[in-house]
Formats: C-alpha cells, sequence, structure tokens
C-alpha cells in the first residue's frame, strides 16, 4: 500500500486533471512545483526519539527541498494543499558508541493553506498540517519525530507563472523546523 502521502498527492493530481476549463482559462493547471534549499532554525538540535543513546551534541544541517501544490490558480483568495520534501542532515556526539553519527532526515509535511493575502504581485499565506519524518536506522522507524506542523510563507511573482518565496516551517520538533528559500512555477 502506498505512502499516505503518495496517495494525497497521486489524488491532487487526479482532481487537477478533471476540473472544467474555466479554471484553467489562463493556460496554467491549478498546479506548482518549486525547489529550493532548506536550512535548519535550531541547528543545535536533534529529532527526539531517533536514537536511545544519551547524546552529548547535536548539529543539524539543512540541504534541500521541493514543493509541490495544488490549488492556488483555481480563483484569488482560496486554499491551497501542498506538499513539500525537504533534506537535512542530523550530526550527533553520543556518549558511547557509535560515536560521531550522521544520518540523512527526510520530511514531507502536508499543509492545508490559506492563500487569499494578495497585494498586488505578493501574496502571504500560512496553514496547518502533518509533517511525515524518515530517519533510517532509528528504534522509531519512520515514525520518529511525526507530528503536526505550521508554515508562513510570502512569495513574490516573477513574471506570468513564476515566484520567489521564503516558507518559514514550524512543528512540535525544533530539529524538523526551518526555512525554505525557492522559485515556484505554474505549470
Amino acid at each position: 500500500m502506498p505512502h499516505p502521502t503518495l496517495r494525497a498527492l497521486l489524488a491532487a493530481a487526479v482532481v487537477a486533471m478533471v476540473l472544467p476549463a474555466p479554471a484553467r482559462a489562463d493556460g496554467h493547471l491549478p498546479l506548482s512545483v518549486g525547489i529550493g534549499g532548506f536550512d535548519i532554525t535550531s541547528q543545535s538540535s536533534y529529532v527526539q526519539g531517533t536514537t536511545p543513546l544519551p547524546v552529548l551534541s547535536a548539529h543539524q544541517s539543512g540541504q534541500f527541498g521541493l514543493e509541490f501544490s495544488v490549488g492556488p490558480q483555481l480563483h484569488a483568495g482560496s486554499y491551497q494543499l501542498t506538499a513539500m520534501y525537504l533534506s537535512q542532515q542530523q550530526n550527533l556526539t553520543l556518549l558511547g558508541p557509535p560515536n560521531g553519527q550522521t544520518t540523512t532526515i527526510t520530511q514531507i509535511p502536508v499543509f492545508l493553506e490559506d492563500v487569499s493575502n494578495e497585494f498586488g504581485s505578493v501574496r502571504l499565506g500560512g496553514g496547518l498540517g502533518y509533517d511525515f519524518i524518515s530517519y533510517p536506522g532509528s528504534p522509531g522507524g519512520a515514525q520518529a519525530g511525526n507530528g503536526l506542523v505550521g508554515d508562513t510563507f510570502v512569495q513574490v511573482g516573477v513574471g506570468s507563472s513564476a515566484a520567489l518565496e521564503a516558507k518559514y516551517i514550524f512543528g512540535q520538533n525544533a530539529a524538523t523546523s526551518g526555512i525554505f528559500i525557492g522559485v515556484n512555477a505554474r505549470l
């Protein structure tokens, strides 16, 4: 059975394909794709529940992020469903072996976002959702660190179908909160 996030993305794609023509009158589907960098805001913390041993020190570093949204071009003042793929690295110094553990952590937060605040080419928004976290080798498996998540963002339009975006992602676990800065393009 596919991961719940994959099922949500497939459902969003199907909905976008069956939308009536007036929703796509400008020639674009109500989908957007983004790519950018992801940086952790609390770099000295770690994803709780990922190691059974006491942690002496931790360092988080963000890597990259991808974003998929459905709904923002349906009409002004609406909601969108957004799923992100965020990658980061976690370096832990543990009390006892194995010392100096480095692991890549993958987050897939899924948000329902309000995108109704538009001021010319600037769009403000935010939402709530759930963060699916994959941490290879953790005692909790893919469930370690999962939880509620929120976001707030600003997009500045550059051209007819692209925008620069800064998004702050925050959750119950400080080690998974961060800033995504990238570019979005409508399909």
